[in-house]
């Protein structure tokens, strides 16, 4: 009769620079309400003996489904405004794929679900490469050749084939993300301050009276350059003056006519704020979700610009290479991780499901370390090394005279170059393992598994997960899991110092991983450990007690 384990779990949703200032009262009662919604309603179904696997992906499709989190509804934009989301599933065993991940992703309701899907039918999908070996080029019954990461129109195509939720892209716009995308891109220089070199390209593209939906969406991608994403009507004025009038010929009335149909025209998009400047001019702000920076080329296309290139004529504040990010100050908590959970079922068999928006602002196109098998998650189970006790070694007797010389002679060569014959004894060859009577997981048997969020790119140039794994397994002597984590991800730790000097400058090596352990096949512990101002989390402890934490002692 195989033994029961005591299911546990441990979720996090994200972490990064979080204060009390920067986290009010109300703000974390709401994360609080929602972590113990989600870990209450998984903990549920593993008492239930659902599957690890199961539980963990209903975790996290209840975080992509919250608009507090950065993953599914409440991911964060990239630099164009656009959404790009990534998830996935890894177990320590019954799966051939052990582990898949899903990156690019713009419709897919529940990235979760789809990375859960690759792996399952992985059991019965082509083992790679080709069309499957049977002529289908959707690689056999599964769809995805045997691969363990897919993204982009692939990845979508197989989940609307396999009967996932798919929605339009503007579901997951959220104000909150879309404020913190201008304030960590824009918060330097108002689009009149711009350099000429950014404004130049936008000069070849013509203001017209006639077009107001293509000047409409020149004047959104401008707010997007303001600080507080709005501008009055003389800003602009302004704005159109210093693309297509630099030398100040055209009448500011002509401008002043262009302007007023511009709002007439976009009273759905562009709206009349309730503050004003310093004469008492109205500021006007961008409302609509679908004015994204996505939808501009379809705009101007429709309106016969065909010459328009949104990602070199995007009115905005490009740094060079290398310069430190100034949008961020060190002390807003913009999103930058992912979120995550760890599950450990009845059966002793470990999950762990991550999800993310990536990092605030990203370039389009980045892959983080989410979908990175051995950077953001890993799970692993291995057997511990059987040292066979050694049996009793008869001392050998000699008569006196040769005994006296043995003796003699080891005492001038020293053990380390003639073995005494009595402690030393050749170890026998492995035996096979008895497969009627073998266990995967028995109490000879580790088992890991943890989840990193953060600056994905600082857990990618570590390969922050995988690296802890090999800590705890291949330490002499063995070190737990918790101490792992601790040297990779706590203060001080191993992403911490990748970071350098640019530590609290850039949210470079920021970041916490939550995991279980499981020794000895049964008993089994819950770690946390992160090197930032706070990591969103909970769980149940050894004690039996739900905690709720964020900073390291309680809000």
């Amino acid at each position: 009769m195989s033994r029961i384990n005591k299911p546990r779990l441990i979720i996090h949703g994200g972490a990064g620079s979080i204060t009390r200032e920067n986290l009010p009262p109300e703000a974390y009662a709401q994360y609080k309400s929602a972590l113990l919604r989600i870990h209450r309603s998984t903990s549920q179904l593993l008492a239930k003996g659902v599957s690890a696997l199961d539980a963990a992906t209903h975790a996290v499709t209840l975080f992509e489904d919250c608009p507090l989190f950065n993953c599914g509804k409440g991911a964060v934009f990239t630099r164009d405004g656009t959404i790009e989301l990534e998830a996935s599933v890894m177990v320590t065993r019954n799966y051939r794929k052990r582990a898949c991940g899903v990156v690019l992703l713009k419709e897919v309701k529940n990235p979760i679900k789809l990375a859960r899907e690759m792996l399952v039918r992985g059991e019965t999908d082509g083992s790679g490469g080709g069309n499957g070996g049977n002529g289908d080029p959707s690689g056999g019954s599964g769809g995805a050749q045997g691969h363990c990461c897919l993204g982009g129109e692939t990845a979508e195509r197989l989940a609307e084939e396999w009967g996932l939720d798919m929605v339009d892209e503007s579901y997951f716009w959220t104000r909150k993300r879309w404020e913190e995308h201008k304030r960590g891109l824009y918060a330097e220089k108002p689009p009149t301050e711009l350099p000429a070199w950014e404004l130049e390209p936008l000069r070849s593209v013509r203001m017209s009276e006639s077009l107001p939906c293509h000047n409409q969406a020149v004047i959104t991608m401008a707010m997007l350059g303001t600080p507080g994403g709005c501008l009055t009507a003389d800003q602009m004025c302004q704005c159109f003056a210093s693309i297509w009038d630099p030398e100040g010929l055209m009448p500011k009335t002509k401008l002043e006519i262009v302007v007023a149909d511009l709002l007439r025209y976009s009273r759905s998009h562009l709206v009349k704020q309730e503050n004003t400047d310093e004469n008492g001019n109205v500021y006007w702000g961008i409302d609509s979700p679908s004015l994204t920076l996505c939808n501009y080329p379809q705009i101007i296309r429709e309106t016969g610009h065909e010459t328009w290139d949104i990602k070199k004529r995007s009115i905005r504040h490009r740094r060079s290479a290398g310069e430190d990010d100034e949008g961020w100050d060190g002390h807003e908590y913009l999103p930058q991780g992912t979120v995550g959970c760890v599950a450990l079922d009845q059966h002793g068999t470990m999950c762990v499901a991550t999800s993310t928006g990536g990092l605030t602002n990203k370039l389009p196109c980045r892959i983080g370390d989410t979908p990175t098998i051995g950077a953001g998650f890993w799970a692993e189970e291995w057997a511990l090394p059987l040292i066979p006790e050694r049996p009793p070694y008869p001392t050998p007797s000699y008569p006196p005279p040769i005994g006296s010389l043995v003796n003699g002679f080891r005492n001038v060569l020293g053990d380390c170059l003639l073995p005494s014959s009595t402690n030393y004894m050749p170890l026998p060859p492995p035996s096979a393992p008895d497969e009627k009577t073998s266990h995967p997981q028995s109490m000879d048997t580790m088992a890991i598994a943890l989840s990193g969020t953060g600056n994905g790119d600082s857990f990618l140039r570590l390969c922050a997960a995988r690296t802890v794994g090999a800590i705890t397994r291949f330490s002499n002597p063995p070190r737990s899991l918790a101490s792992s984590v601790n040297q990779i991800a706590g203060p001080g730790g191993e992403l911490q110092q990748s970071a350098g000097d640019r530590w609290r400058k850039t949210g470079e090596g920021e970041g916490g991983m939550i995991g279980i352990e499981v020794v000895q096949g049964f008993a089994s512990k819950v770690v946390w450990e992160f090197n930032c101002g706070g990591m969103f989390r909970c769980w149940v402890d050894d004690g039996g007690v739900e905690r709720v934490m964020v900073f390291r002692e309680e809000y």
